[in-house]
């Protein structure tokens, strides 16, 4: 495997949630990091990404938070409840701190 497809393994994902050893997480995270590159690709119009499509560092860094948060709810749902349990999801879209980062790649007018 080159070190540009490493930047976006499943183990990566696994290893950002604290789940390395958790096979449930690198069976999902390959579509989901599929899924994620395409809206960060999108976002981008391409940009940082290489002709191979492959994305940079910090727009794969980007691409395993988005792929980590959504991993626990892919319906995007933002709340579920249960009897008298409830849960309340994070964001949905892009965080703050992933648009700094895709902000500096996105072409914009001037």
């Amino acid at each position: 495997m080159s070190a540009q497809k490493d930047l976006l393994a499943p183990a990566r994902v696994a290893s950002y949630l604290g789940q390395g050893d958790n096979d449930t997480i690198f069976s999902l995270a390959e579509e989901h990091i599929r899924v994620a590159t395409t809206l960060v690709k999108a976002y981008t119009r391409g940009a940082g990404f290489s002709e191979d499509g492959n994305p940079c560092a910090d727009l794969a860094d980007v691409i395993i938070s988005i792929t980590a948060r959504r991993l626990p709810n892919p319906q995007g749902l933002r709340q579920e409840s249960l009897a008298s349990e409830q849960v309340t999801y994070g964001p949905q879209g892009f965080t703050l701190a992933e648009l700094a980062v895709l902000n500096l790649y996105r072409k914009r007018a001037i």
